[in-house]
This record gives structure tokens, C-alpha cells and sequence, in this order.
């Protein structure tokens, strides 16, 4: 595929080339340059020369009216897809403002606010934005399959995960081995093992918040995405369930399950651009 590409810049690129040199030629053999014997015996190479541009050139001008629609469609998306990142990254910054009010004595650095949704290939969830006021966050380089830590549990169970005090589990785990840690229930260790907990030990607390839709007219409902907010310090849950009472932050709840349902939909109508 990236082959074909490759020659079709190619071809477009001489087609482009010989429609700017086609005039010039045709201008000189108005002048009868070279000699009109040469033209009418078709020996000449610059004569031939002449005929093989011009060739060239209306192949370029039919191959550009028939990828025209192509093109269109292809900038249409990528505007498309442009307009619904800019949405998400506006609707994460919104994010803010009910979690700075709920949580004034936090500092904002130790904030992360993120948008996930299911791969089409739905084995694990892919982050679409993330938003923090740290210059720098390491990542903990989990993947989240369903059922692994609040993320994937808000996937699996479809119910909001609030998790806090996760300092205490990983201190648990750093004074455990792994036989014993993993063979407790999966609720109690947030569905982690022992090795996963201490990936991510600067974490206290996290909301998950499963984000629902059909993706496919006529089609059951089902999980397409997870909105997550994570905290370096720990906080108080009955603050969280506050929080997510709020008018104007379950405002912000839906307008990301639009956002992802909406690719998901592009994604399943072929556009794998988005």
C-alpha cells in the first residue's frame, strides 16, 4: 500500500511538472521550432518529447478529476477528526472547574484528568486526551483490559469506580509477596496484581466513570469509553460522590460520551483515520 502511495506522489508530481512545461513546448512549435518536416515525420525527439508531455499531462489532468472526490472526503475527515479533538480537549480544561472547587486544598499539579476509549479491536482502552497541570507525569505503562485497576472495573462493571487510599494497597503489596497478593479477591487489590499496584505507586486516589452508547444503529448499548481523574494525594470519596452529582459535571460527562461514541461511529463506518 505505502508502495502505491509512493508512485502515486510520483506520478503526480511529473504530471505537475509537465503541465507547467507542455505551454512552453507548445509554444515553440507555434514558432515552428524545430522545422514543420520534423513535426509532420514525427522523427524529431523534440517533437516527441512534446507529444509525451502532453500525453502526461492529460493523464495528470484525468487521474486529479477522478481523486478529487477522494481528496474530499479525506480532508472532510481529518477536519472532522481536527473538530472533535479540539471538543475534547475543551470539554477535559472544563473538567477543571468543578474538581478545583471540590477540591480547593489539592493542588492542581497533582491532578490528571483523562478521556479512554475501547480499541475497535476491544481488547484494551486507548487514552484520547490527557489533561494535568504537571510539566511532567510519568506513565505507569499499564494496559487497561477490562477489569484491571478502577479504569478497567468501570469498563467491566459499567458502574463508577472511586478508589481511594491507594497508597495503603501499595504498601501492602511492597510488605507481600506475589503468591499471596495475587490470591486475594480481585476487589480488594482493585483488580491489579502484586507487580501492577507498585507500576503505579504515586496514586492515591482515582474516579473512573464508565461512558456508554450504540455505536451501531439498532445495536445494544455498551461501554465505549472511560473518563478518569486521578489524584497524587489522597481525598475524601464522599467528596467524589459529591462531585459527581454536580449538574454541571455530569454536563461534562455526556459531552465525552458524545465525543467518543462519535468516533467510535466513524471508526465503524471505516473512516480509520479517526
Amino acid at each position: 500500500m505505502q508502495a502505491i502511495q509512493r508512485h502515486a506522489v510520483f506520478l503526480r508530481s511529473l504530471g505537475a511538472a509537465a503541465t507547467i512545461a507542455l505551454p512552453f513546448l507548445l509554444a515553440l512549435a507555434g514558432l515552428d521550432i524545430p522545422s514543420e518536416d520534423a513535426w509532420n515525420d514525427g522523427t524529431d525527439p523534440f517533437a516527441l518529447g512534446t507529444v509525451f508531455i502532453a500525453c502526461i499531462s492529460l493523464g495528470y489532468g484525468a487521474v486529479n478529476v477522478f481523486d478529487e472526490p477522494r481528496r474530499e472526503i479525506r480532508r472532510r475527515t481529518e477536519a472532522e477528526k481536527m473538530e472533535t479533538l479540539q471538543g475534547i480537549e475543551a470539554v477535559c480544561r472544563r473538567a477543571f472547574v468543578p474538581i478545583n472547587e471540590h477540591f480547593s486544598n489539592v493542588p492542581v499539579s497533582k491532578i490528571g484528568v483523562h478521556l479512554w476509549r475501547v480499541r475497535p479491536d476491544g481488547v484494551e482502552l486507548e487514552r484520547v486526551y490527557k489533561f494535568t497541570m504537571e510539566h511532567q507525569r510519568p506513565e505507569t505503562g499499564l494496559r487497561w483490559v477490562e477489569g484491571r485497576g478502577a479504569i478497567g472495573r468501570a469498563w467491566s462493571t459499567r458502574e463508577v469506580q472511586i478508589v481511594t487510599s491507594f497508597g495503603e494497597l501499595v504498601r501492602d503489596a511492597r510488605a507481600t509477596s506475589a503468591e499471596t497478593f495475587d490470591s486475594r479477591p480481585a476487589d480488594e487489590r482493585c483488580g491489579l496484581s502484586r507487580a501492577e499496584v507498585l507500576q503505579a505507586p504515586q496514586y492515591e486516589a482515582i474516579l473512573a466513570v464508565p461512558l456508554t452508547g450504540t455505536v451501531r444503529p439498532g445495536g445494544p448499548p455498551r461501554v465505549v469509553g472511560v473518563f478518569s481523574v486521578d489524584f497524587k494525594v489522597d481525598v475524601d470519596p464522599d467528596v467524589l460522590q459529591q462531585l459527581l452529582q454536580r449538574p454541571e459535571f455530569q454536563d461534562i460527562l455526556g459531552s465525552c460520551e458524545n465525543y467518543v461514541r462519535t468516533l467510535a461511529e466513524k471508526r465503524q463506518a471505516g473512516e480509520r483515520s479517526i
